[in-house]
């Protein structure tokens, strides 16, 4: 049963480039990349794991073998262009200590009622 599903317009770009290539239609060619992303985390020679572990700094970077490094760059990419979380924002506010409301009025991080 055919579904919709929102993406990326750089992916869809990609995609469609790709068509030209691979004379595949466009769902063909993003069920053909899903194929080989799924035997790839399914593969023994990589760890999707690993990876995730690497990502929240569990193990290190340097502990990856090449294909998971691939992934853990591409996963770092997609992590540094999110928008934060709120406890990420609280968290960064902590470390920069004091700072300027719309107004010019100065916040303290650990002021609950900055009013």
């Amino acid at each position: 049963m055919p579904r919709t599903v929102n993406m990326s317009d750089e992916m869809m770009a990609m995609a469609e480039q790709e068509i030209v290539v691979s004379s595949r239609s466009l769902a063909d060619q993003i069920e053909h990349w899903a194929r080989i992303g799924r035997a790839i985390e399914e593969s023994p020679s990589f760890d999707y794991q690993r990876v995730k572990a690497a990502l929240t700094a569990s193990i290190p970077y340097d502990d990856l073998n090449s294909a998971e490094k691939t992934v853990y760059l591409d996963e770092m990419d997609e992590l540094s262009w999110a928008e934060p979380s709120a406890e990420e924002k609280a968290f960064y506010a902590k470390l920069t200590g004091p700072g300027l409301d719309e107004n010019g009025k100065i916040i303290y991080p650990d002021d609950p009622d900055p009013t």
